[in-house]
């Protein structure tokens, strides 16, 4: 007997790829490389940048279009973006709509501080509510090996499954000017760049104190929102706001044309899960100055593809700058060691089969490909 091969919808829920942060960033990514085309998985935004009832009009609508595909039947799996907070129980009412159809999901977590959120700012109810939302997922899927075990502390049944933020590797990576900074136009001097939210969490206080503490030729560029006011008042205060610009969140054009002209990427954060930005950086061949908090120590070690200074030392900050500021030939080395890094363990090309055997592993098929038949074209046909 011949009938036609059946492919149920993967459905991923997240935030818009043009919005703000990581889950956009790695939506924006999976788009790119193709993975959601290949596999036909309708990503269906479940939240937006801007006002409370833009925000709200999105879940709505996002509600109203998972409901539809449940009740066709067209779901064969729902893998959900989620974060901490706001994020948390808004993700829940699509898992919840999920299981009344009986869909299994996965449940993507990107939240550097979920743990803190979960351990101070949940009562027991919502504590219970979060582990029967974790273990009722067919895997937890966690952006390192120490987050995944945070996460099998707050409900031991929960089972959880590495996968790295990944990022395209630029097509070429020539950092000639890299090589001989003395030459340079002095009018030119090396550019610091910092991209993530202005805040304490990210650091970026920190990171205006420790830049007035040198007294090398630089530039500092501070790309993202938040708390840009104070950041620019506290600029004021110390006297460095002539070397710094403040550029506000940037676009993926932009953004790259900052990276390409980048002599060293800084992201001094007290809490972080695998940062993007960071990703990003390497993978233009440009060193690191961060911390080791959350993943991060499993994409940079010390002197190898950065230097790792510890949350809030500001003097060991600004030395660390210095220290590459002062020495061009050791950014070259360190970013060329970041480039391999990211090409080996941390690319689209190497990450996105690690993404596919997990919804092989969810039970989801490949769809059928297509193939030619007297002028038409048609899903190819198995045999039953």
């Amino acid at each position: 007997m011949i009938k036609k091969a059946k492919y149920k919808t993967i459905v991923m829920l997240g935030t818009s790829p043009e919005a703000h942060g990581g889950i956009a960033t790695v939506a924006g990514n999976y788009e790119d490389c193709g993975v959601l085309e290949k596999w036909k998985v309708k990503y269906v935004v479940t939240h937006v940048q801007g006002s409370r009832f833009a925000k709200a009009y999105a879940a709505g609508a996002a509600m109203l279009q998972l409901l539809y595909m449940l009740v066709t039947g067209r779901t064969g799996l729902l893998h959900v973006h989620m974060s901490s907070r706001a994020s948390t129980w808004r993700k829940s009412l699509f898992l919840l709509m999920g299981m009344m159809f009986r869909v299994p999901y996965l449940i993507h977590l990107h939240s550097p501080d979920f743990v803190d959120f979960f351990e101070q700012e949940c009562g027991e109810r919502r504590k219970k509510f979060i582990r029967f939302l974790l273990s009722r997922a067919l895997y937890v899927i966690a952006l390192s090996p120490g987050w995944a075990k945070d996460i099998k502390k707050i409900s031991p049944a929960t089972r959880t499954v590495i996968l790295f933020n990944s990022v395209p590797l630029p097509a070429a990576v020539l950092r000639e000017k890299e090589i001989d900074e003395s030459s340079s136009d002095p009018g030119d001097p090396p550019l610091i760049l910092f991209l993530g939210h202005v805040g304490k969490r990210k650091g970026t206080f920190d990171l205006i104190r420790a830049a007035a503490l040198l007294s090398e030729n630089f530039r500092l560029i501070i790309g993202g929102d938040g708390e840009l006011q104070q950041a620019q008042m506290l600029s004021e205060e110390l006297g460095v706001s002539d070397k710094i610009l403040f550029a506000g969140w940037l676009g993926k054009e932009e953004k790259d044309h900052l990276l390409a002209r980048t002599a060293i990427f800084v992201l001094p954060s007290y809490h972080e899960g695998v940062p993007m930005a960071i990703l990003e950086a390497m993978s233009w061949g440009i060193p690191i100055v961060t911390t080791p908090v959350g993943g991060i120590p499993e994409v940079v070690t010390e002197g190898q593809e950065g230097l790792l200074v510890n949350p809030g030392d500001i003097p060991g900050l600004a030395h660390a700058l210095a220290r590459l500021l002062a020495a061009p030939s050791l950014r070259w080395k360190l970013g060329e060691r970041g480039r391999n890094k990211i090409e080996s363990r941390f690319s689209i090309k190497v990450l996105q089969p690690q993404l596919e055997q997990l919804w092989i592993n969810s039970g989801v098929s490949e769809p059928a490909p297509v193939v030619q038949r007297g002028g038409r074209i048609s899903p190819i046909q198995s045999e039953v």
